[in-house]
């Protein structure tokens, strides 16, 4: 009798096993993971060259959710792309520019404000044979060490400008990702383009288009706020 039982306890058991056993053909989930991001990636830059997306700016709430999806991967931000990482994502505005850069032409003193720690050293000087004001410049050797002693997390979220977003913005974030910073977003146009579209309390300004295009992997200025000054290569110096 127990041996007839333990018989039929492992007929029994086996009949389970098999009637449990999954026939279906599952897809591969890695693969099918990685086209359906793909497929969003896809969509979502379909969703950039719309009209609808192209005339929100940073109060816009589908903008700042495109925004914060977008960032750090995407690297350039405009003013009004920068003004959502700024207000709402944690970042900090790093501001390279020298001392009288700040004074002539101002700085983000509005909310918790920017961060100054300059690339370079530079002073107006007049040339009396060129009969102009120049720019006399040398490296701020120090300025990395700084900028760890300020964001000592390489996570730190970081919005780099520079006067133009041009040069030295490009080479401070050359620099700062050399040093394992993975958060760092460069300003397109840098300050002049913020402050032609955000005044001193950042309220909107005419003195800017109503939105800066969408955003490419690029460090663009316009023509009338480019800084002519040729700085010098902070990393070789």
């Amino acid at each position: 009798t127990v041996d007839l039982h333990i018989a039929e306890t492992a007929a029994l058991t086996m009949g389970c096993a098999k009637a449990q056993c999954d026939d279906i053909e599952w897809m591969q989930w890695a693969s099918a993971a990685e086209e359906f991001r793909a497929v969003k990636d896809a969509q979502a830059d379909a969703l950039l060259d719309t009209r609808e997306i192209k005339a929100m700016v940073y109060d816009d709430v589908g903008f700042q959710a495109l925004t914060k999806c977008q960032f750090p991967d995407k690297r350039i931000a405009s003013p009004d792309e920068a003004r959502v990482l700024w207000e709402s994502s944690g970042y900090d505005a790093l501001d390279v520019r020298c001392d009288w850069e700040r004074e002539d032409r101002g700085s983000i003193k509005a909310q918790k404000g920017s961060v100054h720690i300059p690339m370079f050293r530079s002073k107006k000087v007049y040339d009396a044979e060129a009969d102009k004001d120049v720019i006399k410049q040398e490296v701020n050797p120090a300025w990395m060490e700084q900028v760890k002693a300020r964001f000592a997390d390489p996570e730190s979220k970081l919005i780099v400008m520079c006067s133009d977003g041009s040069r030295r913005t490009q080479q401070a974030l050359e620099a700062l990702e050399q040093e394992g910073y993975s958060n760092v977003v460069g300003l397109q146009g840098g300050f002049n383009r913020w402050d032609e579209r955000f005044d001193a309390a950042l309220q909107p300004c005419d003195r800017g288009t109503k939105r800066d295009e969408p955003s490419d992997d690029v460090v663009t200025s316009t023509k009338a706020s480019r800084d002519d000054v040729e700085w010098m290569h902070w990393i070789s110096a």
